[in-house]
């Protein structure tokens, strides 16, 4: 009778850390970056502010440093001609993405897209600023231009 009474906590007990450990992972993969979601999006849309229709690539950078390279916001190159800054991943893809595109290294574009697709704008983002001669470039790759 002992043996089987330690057997039981034995296994209660593991599937208590078993819990446990599934617990932590869905607090740390899905509910903590949401918890951040609305800060990260008002960080990324301040810098979106800064970045200017015809600013180097080399400004953008620097800007991207100084105003949030200690941010969770991270920058991915694409290629030469077009960058993205990230917010944390969030369950759903809601996580908001700032694409900047580039003409021969001066920014022609600016828009937020989700982590669903380059091509669907998130609710409340600012609308795309997009230079004019550079408009059906944009469209071929990031879809339709957001106006609003």
């Amino acid at each position: 009778m002992a043996k089987s009474r330690r057997a039981n906590l034995v296994g209660l007990a593991a599937t208590a850390t078993l819990l446990l450990m599934i617990a932590t992972l869905i607090y740390w993969s899905f509910i903590r970056p949401s918890i951040g979601a609305p800060k990260n999006r008002r960080a990324l849309t301040a810098f979106a502010s800064e970045v200017r229709i015809g600013d180097s690539q080399v400004s953008i950078r620097e800007t991207f440093e100084t105003s949030l390279g200690s941010s969770s916001i991270r920058f991915v190159e694409y290629d030469s001609d077009c960058w993205a800054f990230k917010t944390p991943l969030e369950f759903g893809s809601g996580n908001w993405i700032l694409v900047v595109s580039f003409d021969n290294g001066n920014v022609d574009g600016v828009g937020f897209r989700t982590a669903d697709s380059l091509k669907g704008k998130p609710g409340n983002a600012p609308a795309d600023r997009v230079l004019e001669s550079s408009r059906s470039r944009w469209k071929n790759r990031f879809g339709p231009i957001w106006e609003s």
